[in-house]
C-alpha cells in the first residue's frame, strides 16, 4: 500500500507528464525544473570530467559524466 507521500509524488508526476509540450527541448527544460522542485538531483557528486559522444558500440553513443574524487 502506498503512503500519502508516495501518492502525492505519483500525482505530481502524472500532472507533469500530462502537460502538452511542443518539442523535446521544452520537455527537457520542464523535466529539469520538476527534478529541482522534487529534490531529485539533490546531493549528486560534482562532475570531474565529461566525455562527450563516447562510442559504446557501433551506432550507440553516450555522454559519460565522471564524478570528482575516488
Amino acid at each position: 500500500m502506498l503512503t500519502e507521500q508516495e501518492r502525492a509524488i505519483i500525482k505530481q508526476w502524472n500532472d507533469f507528464a500530462a502537460q502538452p509540450r511542443d518539442n523535446i527541448t521544452k520537455f527537457r527544460d520542464d523535466l529539469e525544473k520538476f527534478c529541482v522542485k522534487m529534490g531529485l538531483n539533490a546531493g549528486l557528486p560534482s562532475i570531474g570530467a565529461l566525455h562527450e559522444n563516447v562510442e559504446l558500440r557501433g551506432g550507440l553513443h553516450a555522454d559519460v559524466a565522471v564524478p570528482k574524487g575516488n
